[in-house]
């Protein structure tokens, strides 16, 4: 029985080693933002994964082809195409886009950085904009 997310036994995968990114616990090389920009931004390596979250089946899918195709980089690279590069979150408040981008960035082993909108401008989300008043 082969698994959804088992790696291929045939094909030109399998003659390179599957090579996962490894977390490092400190690293002293990563940016960690300064002055302002410290209060609105957040950087770290998280240690959340896919199996933390409850997903939809499709939403699932889509995001383990996400991390297959970033653990491939270099098949689709050396096949002359150019691999996703950005992914963009939509959703209303509280619907888990950043614990989805923490956990693509544990999978990975990528860093993380957060920005908080709600720190930029405190008045600006607490009152309605002028062309609604």
């Amino acid at each position: 029985m082969v698994m959804a997310n088992s790696p291929k036994t045939s094909g030109p995968s399998s003659t390179r080693p599957r090579r996962e990114r490894q977390r490092p616990r400190s690293n002293p090389y990563l940016w960690r933002p300064r002055g302002e920009v410290a209060e609105l931004l957040s950087v770290s390596y998280p240690n959340t994964h896919l199996k933390d979250l409850v997903l939809g089946l499709r939403t699932k899918k889509k995001l383990e082809r996400v991390i297959r195709e970033q653990r491939v980089i270099y098949l689709i690279r050396s096949s002359g195409l150019s691999p996703r590069r950005k992914l963009l979150l939509v959703g209303p408040l509280g619907t888990g886009k950043t614990l989805t981008a923490s956990a693509l960035a544990g999978e990975l082993g990528l860093p993380l950085s957060s920005l908080d909108w709600t720190a930029l401008s405190p008045n600006l989300w607490a009152r309605p904009p002028p062309s609604c008043v």
